[in-house]
């Protein structure tokens, strides 16, 4: 059974330090894409869209669950963007040198 954890009183949306990770998040994925883009590395682009999607689900939620299925899903999302910088810290290194 999943146990919901709320993280602000009703009417309010998560926390002021969850919604700044969310923005920073964001502006990573942004950057990412952006740079992706005109370095044509569409693997870059589909991961970090991915991560973006997720991200842009959890903002509006005034909860988060505490299952395994939230664990598994944001680790998921810091998979997919690890590989995503990976990727782009090689392109990259490959383009200049």
């Amino acid at each position: 059974m999943m146990q919901i954890v709320p993280l602000s009183a009703p009417g309010q949306h998560g926390l002021p330090l969850d919604k700044i990770y969310h923005f920073l998040t964001i502006s990573l994925l942004v950057l990412m894409f952006y740079v992706a883009h005109y370095s044509l590395a569409k693997s870059i682009i589909f991961s970090a869209l991915i991560g973006g999607v997720g991200e842009l689900i959890q903002i509006p939620l005034s909860y988060r669950s505490a299952s395994w299925a939230d664990w598994g899903t944001e680790l998921l999302g810091i998979f997919l963007m690890a590989v995503a910088i990976g990727r782009l810290v090689a392109r990259s290194q490959k383009l200049i040198g």
